[in-house]
């Protein structure tokens, strides 16, 4: 009861401990009340952004705001980790770029079958925005597996499944990422030694 679900915009990487690197020219964060109620605090939230400087956007539907980000965002995170390339670069070949709109397609009817009616232009808009990334620019996913460290798999890739079963919608493109990726979903073997030793 003391969250509010939320997405940010972003595309930026851990250069170092302490050290973030934008990548996106803006940021931006979406959020709101489970119930789509505009509660005093969600409200109060809102202007604590806005006094930052953020970008900040109070929604009143937030399924469909994590549905919709969920559409580019898993066969972005999850088909470039499991081809080791960033999403621009594999979105170049052509079976490349027809798999991820096949990846879109599938979110876009896991979210429709949830209530959260996502169409062509969607979809379209979804590869627009992974066909726009600069090239070489890795999600956190990636960046994450390159690195060896414990991925954000269930949330990014997993819950395409998930909400797929719930809602009968069959899934098998992300069922093979999962599958695929499931095995470095604690890290490498290096870092979980170095992580226990310390």
């Amino acid at each position: 009861e003391r969250v509010l679900p939320g997405s940010a915009y972003v595309l930026s990487n851990i250069v170092s401990p302490g050290v973030i690197k934008q990548l996106s020219p803006v940021a931006r964060v979406a959020f709101g009340e489970s119930n789509g109620d505009l509660s005093q605090r969600a409200v109060a939230v809102q202007e604590a952004f806005s006094k930052a400087g953020i970008k900040a956007e109070l929604s009143d539907d937030i399924s469909g705001v994590l549905l919709s980000k969920l559409l580019y965002n898993s066969p972005a995170n999850g088909m470039a980790s499991a081809a080791r390339l960033s999403p621009r670069d594999l979105i170049e070949y052509p079976e490349g770029s027809a798999m991820f709109e096949s990846a879109i397609q599938e979110v876009a009817s896991v979210a429709t079958a949830y209530g959260v009616n996502l169409g062509p232009e969607d979809v379209r808009g979804a590869m627009d925005l992974i066909a726009a990334r600069p090239m070489g620019a890795r999600g956190s996913m990636q960046a994450d597996l390159e690195a060896g460290r414990p991925l954000e798999l269930e949330a990014i890739v997993g819950s395409v499944g998930r909400i797929g079963r719930r809602v009968n919608v069959p899934t098998p493109i992300f069922d093979m990422l999962y599958t695929l990726l499931l095995p470095h979903i604690d890290g490498s073997q290096e870092n979980r030694k170095i992580d226990a030793e310390a």
